[in-house]
């Protein structure tokens, strides 16, 4: 057997060098080159499919968290909404069927309270009624637009105070705007 009495380490890293750069410079063995070029192939497929499999998983996961975060939403809706929803509501009723006009702006403004009761326990950012309306999205709250209509007929009432002219038909039209808004939030 041959002893070898000295390493030429310059030619070692030219072979490492031109294996990873595909230079034919330094020959490497045939088998070798269609292994590495195998590999490669094999590794991107790997990639691109975990990579779909990344993307498709966190596509679902969205999915069911936005369905998980509407459940428990609901689900705290009707909660708050047995504890208030018989004594209060039933009262707004029994106002707004009153002979009297300041029964009828007190069951406005009582469900305008409940209203704001009802987006605060929903979560809904803001200081006033109003700015708590504004950050919500129409897709998330689909009776948003009968409830900015019955908080507007409130801000009458409460602005213009007795100048305000205000009728049954009004008052009860007002009330359900209230009233669809809580059944489609589970109030009532």
């Amino acid at each position: 057997m041959e002893q070898i009495n000295f390493l030429n380490i310059e030619y070692f890293f030219l072979l490492i060098y031109n294996f990873f750069t595909g230079s034919k410079g330094a020959e490497l063995p045939v088998h070798i080159y269609n292994l590495w070029i195998t590999y490669a192939k094999i590794s991107t497929l790997i990639v691109l499919f975990l990579l779909s499999v990344s993307i498709y998983s966190y596509i679902k996961l969205r999915g069911i968290r936005y369905k998980e975060k509407k459940f428990y939403k609901e689900v705290l809706v009707k909660e708050s909404a047995e504890k208030v929803r018989d004594s209060r509501w039933d009262h707004v009723e029994q106002l707004v069927l009153s002979d009297n006009e300041n029964d009828w702006r007190q069951a406005v403004i009582e469900a305008d309270v409940m209203l704001d009761e009802m987006l605060k326990n929903m979560g809904y950012a803001g200081d006033t009624l109003g700015e708590r309306l504004k950050s919500i999205e129409g897709s998330d709250f689909e009776t948003l637009n009968d409830a900015w209509e019955a908080h507007k007929i409130r801000n009458q009432i409460a602005h213009a105070g007795s100048d305000y002219h205000f009728d049954r038909r009004t008052a009860q039209h007002a009330i359900n705007l209230f009233r669809n808004v809580f059944r489609a939030n589970y109030v009532i």
